[in-house]
């Protein structure tokens, strides 16, 4: 997923790898020392009330600066991103979407009764209930 905006201070902003972002800087702060403040906030889909923030301070002289948050991929996130020395800030919403196909993988039937899957998105802390629905015949 790729966002872009454009202001006076910095421009083409955008999300790469699924964790990272990269900008350019205006020309005229080329080799200057810019710190942005990178605040995050987490809201994970399948718990309501619970939010989780962090802030991140990132100083550079680079004119297209990069930094890889730590961020999970089965919540969203807003982050936003705010140029120190202009006050100028950038809202980002992180939205990551999971399939069911991509959230299990492998399964299979073993003793002819038990299921067995590997997971593929991991949730910290967070009692996972599955529902199978499984279509057959019975021989006799």
């Amino acid at each position: 997923m790729v966002h872009t905006a454009k202001k006076e201070g910095f421009s083409n902003i955008f999300i790469f790898n699924d964790t990272c972002l990269k900008w350019r800087r205006h020309s005229g702060s080329v080799g200057v020392d810019e710190t942005y403040i990178l605040y995050i906030k987490r809201q994970q889909k399948y718990l309501q009330d619970a939010t989780h923030e962090m802030m991140i301070n990132f100083t550079t002289k680079e004119q297209a600066p990069e930094v890889c948050l730590p961020l999970r991929l089965d919540t969203n996130y807003t982050v936003t991103v705010t140029e120190e020395s202009t006050k100028l800030v950038l809202q980002i919403p992180v939205i990551y979407t999971v399939t069911s196909k991509e959230l299990l993988s492998n399964v299979s039937i073993f003793n002819k009764t038990c299921v067995k899957w590997q997971k593929k998105a991991e949730r910290e802390e967070v009692e996972e209930t599955y529902l199978f629905h499984i279509l057959g015949r019975r021989w006799y």
